[in-house]
């Protein structure tokens, strides 16, 4: 599956190249958006570590950068503080539109979701079931 992604977004990236570099941030912030949402709604599964670090890195992602603007988006959505220098307007508005799609997906329960999430993310290999390291 990890192969898929990354097919997919180099298709993305050959077919559009003006929209490249947003198309390929915008689908890693919704698989960090739904990969720190598994960790913290579904207690059956936990994250291998690096992995996202290893992905970013290949589709060219600042990795650092990206998750703490995506951070930062979260806790000024739920109007906690934040660190307005940290926010990206890209990544801010992606952290919006995913953050209400996958609203949207756990509304209709948290057992749904994690079963149609942690198992995509499982057979990505960025996550594993507790105790059953891959």
């Amino acid at each position: 599956m990890k192969r898929i992604i990354l097919v997919a977004i180099a298709s993305i990236s050959l077919l559009s190249p003006v929209f490249a570099a947003d198309d390929t941030e915008d689908m890693f912030v919704a698989l960090f958006i739904e990969n720190t949402l598994v960790m913290t709604k579904c207690p059956q599964y936990e994250i291998v570590p690096g992995e996202m670090g290893k992905m970013a890195d290949k589709i060219g992602i600042d990795f650092d950068l990206t998750t703490d603007g995506v951070m930062e988006a979260f806790k000024m959505y739920s109007d906690s503080p934040y660190n307005r220098y940290k926010l990206i307007p890209s990544v801010t508005r992606s952290t919006l539109k995913h953050m209400n799609a996958y609203g949207n997906s756990l509304s209709k329960g948290v057992g749904s979701f994690c079963k149609e999430f942690g198992g995509d993310l499982q057979r990505s290999g960025f996550v594993h079931l507790k105790g059953k390291a891959s």
